[in-house]
Parts: C-alpha cells; sequence; structure tokens
C-alpha cells in the first residue's frame, strides 16, 4: 500500500466516523426549545463580536479586529450547527432538515456542541 493510499483510506475513515457521529446526536438530543435558544445565543454573539471588530478597526488594532473576526466566525459555525440539529428536532420549522450524511464535516463538532 503506498503512502497516498494510505492517506486516502485514513481520509475516508475520518469522514465515516464523523458521519456515524453526525447521526447518533440524535439519541441524546435536548429538546427544540433549547437548541433554539442556543442558536439565537450564537448568533446574537455573532453580532456581539462584528461591533467588537468595528470598534477595534476604529481603533486601528488590526490584531484585535483579527481576534473579534474569529471569533465571529467561530458563532456563526456554532449557529449554523444549532439549525442541523434544529431541522431535525423541529421539522417545517425555521431550520430546513438536512439529513445528516449530507451534513457538512466542519459543521458536525458545532452540531454536537449545541447538543451536549
Amino acid at each position: 500500500m503506498t503512502q497516498e493510499e494510505y492517506e486516502q483510506l485514513n481520509e475516508e475513515a475520518r469522514i465515516a466516523a464523523l458521519r456515524a457521529r453526525a447521526r447518533r446526536l440524535f439519541y441524546f438530543a435536548p429538546g427544540a426549545g433549547e437548541v433554539d435558544a442556543k442558536r439565537k445565543a450564537a448568533i446574537k454573539a455573532r453580532d456581539e463580536m462584528l461591533a467588537l471588530q468595528k470598534q477595534a478597526g476604529v481603533m486601528r488594532e488590526p490584531e484585535l479586529a483579527k481576534l473579534f473576526k474569529q471569533e465571529a466566525q467561530e458563532s456563526m459555525k456554532e449557529y449554523r450547527g444549532a439549525c442541523l440539529v434544529l431541522g431535525h428536532l423541529a421539522p417545517g420549522g425555521d431550520a430546513p432538515f438536512v439529513r445528516t450524511d449530507e451534513w457538512p464535516l466542519e459543521l458536525i463538532p458545532y452540531a454536537e456542541r449545541v447538543v451536549a
């Protein structure tokens, strides 16, 4: 087995493990109201971080602005993860239903964080 074949196999195993984690989320999921509250909190945190980023830009603090931007991006990923979970818990609501096999891999850890 070549190194490239080994890496491909390893990547496929990592993806399969992430997909399995996504399917198991709903065994321990809280109610839709709690997930919706976390979703709203994430978007509120994102808005606050963007406001702080803007203030840091006005103060000519590029490193601080970059930090706030990264935090806003993390909050947005948590919001998107909550939307994925909410689509399963309350179909037909604000968040559309998306099969777990179609979830973006980078959002699965954020969906887990919402359910925890």
